[in-house]
């Protein structure tokens, strides 16, 4: 029998903190009260069980969390009122027609539209779909009904509210953790990242670490580093805006002050009984109290040369967060500057030439293959022969309409097809009949365009064909995403 994962254990791991809360059997039973009423209304059978449990349970999250102001929701439409100046994207959330301690429509809506979206890898869903825009009609009919009669869970809110979980960093790495990987606005986003994570910590670290450690050392980069949530930023910044919202003015100032640096090796540059100097590659030095290090003797950090970890900056402190590794030799910090610096230089290098040569411009544009060849054989020789895309022709001679980009973050960047959609003043192989579903896969494919790219595509107004399928009309699906583009980036691009 399938295991029904909307139980008092399930509940409470996806909560902000994993508390026994009073009001913990209501919403439960409330949750499968929702699954059964999706269920009943999935007239076109287009959801799977997961897809209602999943519904179910994000939707009910959402509830509590706005009964009860645990101030999710509300530092999401707070934060995305202050970039766009609209409290939702796609719908019609005017302040006289919305309001944001209360259950809206349009906020069904769009937890469904986020929903659909996250099992639909590759592709974009139309936030108008007409079959998500009944069902959410008919949820949001039930909630405004029940609402008066939903608890309020004080335990959960009392519980964030406490000043100790703000006092050190390793209480608020705990809470940063829980929210960004478990919580139902975050826990996707944050998964999209974990195995690109683990395989990155594996490539710093070794393969020879515990997998205990491995993981948690993941779970402690996802928790404090990597950007989430359907604004894409960092966990700090929503938590400071939580805050915000309960009027925790002195730990909002703390958290949105933290600074957390990339996993990678550090020079141990000094160390004594108490404090440890390290450098990175860039030179810059950080200092780190031992004492905050825990089971770490002095003696034995003393003979090593480097420490492989993360470290973050809270209050004016520098602290390791999650494991490190000691290693007693400084290959491993050598070769990782040198590469870092190595990469650095080509990047700079060949993006400054090729804008000298481009009148400024970052983009090349190419009717085929052999000719980007010539081109780059007489300007760039030497700063591409050891590129596999302009040494292996064979299998690149049938490519056409090329565009080139560079910048300092990427260097060179080769797309074979992506002229036909970019409407630039130097391209001559714009081609508009092509260029809609061409100019989406640029956007939204990360393994298809850089997130620097993009952005100077964005930028420039160079992507203006690019649109969803509406079921309106051509024009209003590309209104709809041009409106919401920088949004869309951000909710579907792991990497932007």
């Amino acid at each position: 029998m399938r295991k029904d994962l909307i139980n008092m254990e399930y509940w409470r791991e996806a909560h902000l903190l994993p508390l026994l809360c009073p009001t913990d059997a209501f919403y439960v039973k409330y949750a499968r009260k929702i699954r059964d009423k999706i269920r009943k209304a999935d007239f076109e059978r287009k959801l799977s069980p997961d897809d209602m449990t999943e519904i179910a349970l994000t939707l009910t999250y959402y509830l509590e969390d706005v009964v009860s102001g645990l101030g999710v929701w509300r530092s999401f439409v707070l934060e995305h009122q202050r970039m766009y100046g609209r409290f939702l994207p796609f719908y019609e959330t005017r302040e006289d027609n919305y309001y944001i301690d209360e259950v809206n429509e349009a906020d069904v809506c769009f937890l469904i539209w986020m929903t659909f979206q996250k099992r639909n890898n590759g592709m974009i869903v139309n936030p108008e779909n007409s079959y998500m825009q009944k069902l959410a009609h008919e949820l949001f009919l039930t909630f405004d009904e029940d609402f008066e009669q939903l608890p309020i869970n004080s335990e959960l809110l009392e519980a964030m509210q406490k000043p100790v979980l703000y006092k050190d960093f390793y209480n608020l790495k705990t809470l940063m953790v829980q929210v960004c990987c478990m919580s139902y606005l975050f826990y996707y986003f944050t998964a999209q990242h974990r195995s690109r994570v683990l395989n990155f910590v594996k490539h710093i670290v070794g393969e020879g670490q515990p997998l205990s450690v491995i993981e948690y050392m993941v779970e402690s980069f996802l928790g404090v580093y990597e950007k989430t949530g359907p604004l894409s930023l960092k966990p700090q910044v929503w938590i400071s805006r939580m805050l915000e919202q309960w009027g925790m003015k002195e730990e909002e100032e703390a958290v949105s002050k933290m600074e957390a640096k990339e996993l990678q090796p550090y020079l141990i540059v000094e160390c004594d009984e108490q404090k440890l100097l390290l450098e990175d590659w860039q030179q810059q030095r950080f200092e780190l109290e031992l004492a905050d290090m825990l089971q770490v003797d002095p003696k034995m950090v003393s003979r090593q040369k480097v420490m492989l970890g993360s470290i973050v900056q809270y209050k004016g402190k520098w602290y390791p967060n999650g494991g490190v590794s000691w290693l007693p030799g400084d290959a491993k910090f050598t070769k990782f500057k040198e590469q870092k610096l190595r990469i650095r230089t080509q990047n700079e290098q060949i993006t400054q030439k090729v804008m000298e040569l481009n009148g400024q411009s970052p983009f090349l544009f190419f009717e085929d293959y052999n000719t980007m060849k010539l081109w780059m054989d007489e300007h760039l020789k030497e700063e591409t022969q050891a590129s596999s895309i302009l040494n292996d022709g064979e299998k690149h001679d049938e490519e056409k309409n090329i565009v080139v980009f560079v910048s300092p973050e990427t260097g060179l960047l080769v797309l074979p097809g992506g002229a036909c959609c970019i409407k630039h003043k130097d391209n001559p192989y714009y081609l508009p009949a092509e260029a809609g579903a061409y100019a989406v896969r640029v956007l939204f494919d990360p393994h298809f365009s850089s997130p620097e790219m993009v952005r100077c595509l964005v930028q420039e107004n160079l992507l203006p064909d690019a649109a969803l399928y509406s079921e309106i009309s051509e024009e209003r699906g590309k209104q709809l995403l041009q409106d919401n583009l920088d949004f869309l980036l951000r909710t579907i691009r792991s990497d932007f």
